[in-house]
């Protein structure tokens, strides 16, 4: 199983105040994903021993995050 390399996003300075809606591409509308919805992200590999806040996202604000699911990560 490949796994891919990530840095989270976000830091602590600038911190990530976006909205990330992870829906199916089979749907051209914008809207908030219903439960069956979601992107799934796999293999996602945190290599970051010496950092306090890792994982998908370090550091957030204020920010919208639906839809996403992470599966097989190691971090």
């Amino acid at each position: 199983m490949k796994s891919y390399l990530w840095t989270p996003v976000g830091t602590l300075q600038h911190r990530f105040r976006g909205w990330l809606i992870g829906v199916d591409n089979s749907s051209d509308s914008c809207t908030v994903p219903l439960t069956d919805e979601r992107v799934i992200i796999k293999n996602l590999f945190v290599d970051e021993p010496d950092r306090n806040h890792a994982g998908f996202f370090a550091f957030l604000d204020s920010a919208y995050v639906s839809g996403i699911e992470l599966q097989g990560a190691f971090v």
